[in-house]
This record gives structure tokens, sequence and C-alpha cells, in this order.
């Protein structure tokens, strides 16, 4: 009996504002981007506060991240809104794996491809989840 692959449909969270958990953090290595240069990749899995209608799991994305250091960077940013920090950058050699379990605020924001798939994606801006709380 033949054994058919059917993809899974792929459900996104709705688009706004979220609070989303560091699940995990996959180091890509080198990639070749679009302008013909080396950068160095990671990926990150976050799960968010909406939960699926199906399952009634909490919402998976994920989001690649260069892993540039400067003050604009995003893996700046995401740093920053885990640890609570307003300004510094990421210290020499850490560990990544130190921020699963942390919390954020940040938004979903859509973006459709010429063939109709819309990908949720983490909008450009990380605060801290409770700013209140002292990390």
């Amino acid at each position: 009996m033949p054994t058919y692959y059917e993809p899974k449909e792929r459900e996104n969270p709705s688009e706004g504002p979220h609070t989303f958990a560091v699940a995990r953090f996959t180091d890509l290595g080198d990639e070749l981007n679009a302008w013909g240069e080396t950068k160095h990749m990671m990926n990150a899995d976050f799960f968010l506060d909406e939960l699926s209608p199906t399952t009634g799991q909490p919402l998976r994305v994920s989001q690649k991240f260069s892993m540039a250091m400067g003050e604009k960077a995003k893996i700046v940013a995401l740093y920053r809104a885990c640890t609570n920090t307003k300004t510094g950058f990421i210290p020499k050699h850490f560990d990544f794996d130190q921020l699963i379990g942390r919390n954020f605020q940040g938004s979903i924001v859509y973006n459709t491809k010429a063939d109709g798939t819309v990908w949720a994606n983490l909008g450009k801006d990380f605060f801290p989840a409770n700013p209140n709380l002292p990390r």
C-alpha cells in the first residue's frame, strides 16, 4: 500500500503584539547572503502566547539572525529584551542557550510571497516582557 506525503497546514499566529518565550537556538554557521557576503547566522525558535485552534498547543515562530553585533542588530535587541537591559552589547563568548525560557514582548508582521504564501515574522522591535521585574 503506498504512503503519500501530505504537507501539514501551517498555522500563522495573529498579526500584532505578542509575548514570546525563547525555545531554542541553532547555529547555522556561515551563509552567503543576497549581496554575496558571508555572514554567520543563527536560527531562533519562539513559543507565542497564542494557542493553536486545532491542537491547543502554543504556536511557534522561527527567526534567522545574523550574528552581526552592531548597535542596531536584531540579535542585540533580542538579548537586551530578554535580559532587561537598555544598553550595552552581548558579552564575548556569550552562550545563547542562557536565554532559553526567557520572555519578551514583540510583534508579528505578515509577509506575503509572490505565490501568495503568507509568512508570520517577528517585527523589528523587542521589549522586556515585564520591565519592572529584575533579571
